[in-house]
């Protein structure tokens, strides 16, 4: 087996691997957009495997716990608003948010517009 840098004539046959094992998990990923670094393993020729390291954008937020619910809910609006716009003007078209606050993941999905992905995220 070989690795090697992706190249644009990969795509194809990363398509065809995409609509057959992963059309219905997740949209074809783009390897070229915001990666730090794409590569394919090869072997004899056939393409086995894509992947790589793409930056994601993600939103961090601190509140004191001192405030209210409602005022710390108004400043994180504000984070959030300028979050998305600083994510925005550096060409990313998602934002992700960690959250380890059960009351605070339910307040972003119900009243901020954030969405569970259905995926696991894991760190290594």
């Amino acid at each position: 087996m070989v690795i090697r840098a992706i190249e644009r004539c990969d795509v194809v046959k990363l398509q065809e691997i995409w609509q057959k094992w992963y059309k219905q998990q997740l949209p074809f990923p783009d390897f070229f957009d915001h990666c730090l670094c794409a590569f394919v393993v090869v072997e004899d020729d056939q393409l086995i495997a894509g992947g790589g390291v793409k930056t994601i954008a993600e939103v961090i937020t601190l509140t004191d716990k001192n405030f209210s619910a409602r005022l710390r809910a108004s400043a994180l609006s504000e984070i959030l608003e300028a979050s998305r716009f600083v994510a925005g003007k550096n060409g990313y078209h998602n934002l992700n948010a960690f959250v380890y606050d059960d009351k605070w993941r339910e307040h972003l999905i119900k009243r901020v517009g954030f969405e569970l992905s259905g995926i696991l995220s894991l760190a290594i």
